[in-house]
């Protein structure tokens, strides 16, 4: 196992240093001794601890994307990727944690200022679980009746308020009227069936909501913002912040980073582990000595390696034409959601190569192998990165085919 000799000491993300991709980075590093050391309470707790939530604010990861007019460093997912694989080294729930709520700090960025006045000016910062599962919407006078329930509301332990996507039931005939609803914390309740096999610290529970009102200015269509513009346009001139950027593409390479500090992680417990191991049936000699295990480490190494250059160029070519405010093709953003999950896929191989070559010890509840090994297969159930519905839709617009999905 890594050790983990260390403690993280807080830092304020306001600090005389300006606030640098660099600067991030090191941060997210320093926190790996605190974050391994607390990954067994994580998951014991299926939710992740006040301190770690305020140690990741402290830090200033959640305004990695959020827009500077409220406090925010409007950097790119390129940047969140780069921390976010530091952090999962240590802890593939915490990983998780930060990324999507970062993540979320983007998409509320497109609504208009009133709302992002109400998310944002308390604290500096937004904490804002979300869910894409639908309920219903019944407009009413000033706003809607929104109703449902939400599962895999990854952080809502933390959250004052949550995102939810629902479908507005106004009659009309066409393709559904789905728009993402805004709810304070007291118009929604939580319950608990979060017991699964990896990313078991993400705290991903059900929100429930039975006609809780929801004014206008908390309801936002995302596929009306990517059509005809956002209003967020008028908080920031970023184009990050124009609703023109298809939200696969970001979501899918940001997400994905997870998996890279997982493999990373993998590997550093992997040659610490074997390091110490002997054949006792057959008198020796130390596993490291196994051509067999020699193949699959250089193999493991260089797999990630180029794993992990495809997401950070694929990550930073996307940033690149977000901010020229070039117009993301069809195929180009199917591209980065394949990119994405073949980075996944290899990351997965590789853990699980890995995994059975690690001995019985590596079995055993709290050890690092075995926990990445769960959240590392947990992460491939998102349905972003399905492999095979990435590649059918990828495959598609390259024969110059209609896309399947609207995951693209």
């Amino acid at each position: 196992m890594t050790k983990a000799t260390s403690t993280y000491t807080p830092m304020m993300a306001d600090a005389d240093l300006p606030v640098t991709r660099d600067l991030l980075v090191e941060r997210a590093r320093a926190m790996f001794p605190t974050l391994r050391n607390r990954a067994v309470e994580t998951e014991k707790r299926r939710s992740i601890t006040p301190a770690a939530m305020q140690e990741f604010a402290d830090a200033g990861f959640f305004k990695i994307m959020q827009p500077k007019a409220f406090g925010g460093y409007e950097m790119g997912v390129d940047v969140l990727v780069d921390v976010v694989i530091e952090i999962a080294k240590g802890c593939g729930s915490s990983a998780w944690i930060v990324d999507l709520m970062t993540l979320h700090n983007w998409l509320m960025g497109l609504y208009g200022p009133e709302l992002q006045e109400e998310i944002f000016v308390n604290s500096g910062y937004g904490v804002m679980p979300s869910a894409m599962s639908p309920g219903t919407a019944v407009p009413t006078d000033g706003g809607y009746f929104v109703s449902g329930n939400w599962p895999y509301v990854s952080g809502i332990d933390h959250g004052k308020w949550a995102a939810l996507n629902a479908r507005v039931e106004n009659g009309a005939d066409g393709p559904p009227d789905m728009r993402f609803f805004v709810l304070a914390a007291e118009d929604y309740g939580i319950e608990d069936n979060w017991h699964v096999l990896g990313l078991r610290g993400t705290g991903s529970k059900i929100v429930v909501a039975d006609r809780a009102f929801v004014p206008n200015h908390r309801v936002m269509s995302l596929t009306d913002a990517e059509k005809h513009g956002a209003p967020g346009a008028a908080v920031s001139d970023s184009p990050m912040f124009s609703g023109k950027i298809t939200r696969v593409p970001v979501f899918c390479l940001g997400v994905v980073a997870i998996g890279v500090g997982l493999a990373e992680g993998v590997i550093s417990d992997f040659l610490d582990r074997v390091k110490s191991r002997v054949n006792f049936v057959r008198g020796g000699p130390q596993q490291t000595q196994w051509a067999a295990t020699q193949i699959k480490l250089a193999t493991a190494k260089a797999r990630l390696e180029a794993a992990k250059q495809l997401l950070v160029t694929s990550a930073r070519d996307l940033m690149q034409k977000i901010e020229s405010g070039e117009t993301l093709s069809i195929e180009y953003r199917a591209s980065c959601r394949m990119h994405a999950v073949e980075v996944l896929k290899i990351c997965t191989e590789l853990t699980d190569s890995l995994m059975y070559d690690a001995g019985t010890g590596a079995i055993f509840d709290g050890e690092p192998l075995q926990r990445a090994f769960r959240d590392m297969h947990a992460l491939h159930s998102h349905y972003f990165l399905h492999y095979d519905q990435a590649a059918e839709l990828y495959g598609r617009v390259l024969f110059g085919l209609e896309p399947n999905s609207p995951l693209v």
